[in-house]
């Protein structure tokens, strides 16, 4: 079985991270059929004053939606090649991406 899918596999059975190089997965138009970004900050209601910390950010599929309905926001990953992705992602200056264990 090739690494990147003995990744994947370790990360379902909830013995690792979700693998960067499976990220465009997540951010597949399937997605915005569960929960899209522009409904996310909608549902949550938050007051353009909030601030907002994302915990395990990925690809930044929410942030920049995020980042636009509320003062400031903070994602954090854990994986360098996820946070690398999202700063591609997302422009606003009130993005802080940062790498971080919350454990």
């Amino acid at each position: 079985m090739p690494q990147g899918f003995r990744t994947l596999v370790k990360h379902l059975l909830g013995l690792g991270p979700y693998p960067a190089g499976f990220a465009w997965f997540l951010e597949g138009p399937w997605r915005r059929w569960v929960l899209s970004p522009e409904e996310l900050a909608r549902r949550l209601g938050l007051p353009k004053a909030a601030q907002v910390c994302e915990l395990g950010v990925g690809g930044g599929y929410y942030a920049r939606s995020l980042a636009l309905a509320v003062r400031y926001y903070i994602g954090l990953d854990l994986q360098l090649a996820m946070l690398a992705r999202a700063r591609t992602r997302s422009s606003p200056s009130a993005i802080l991406l940062v790498p971080a264990d919350a454990t």
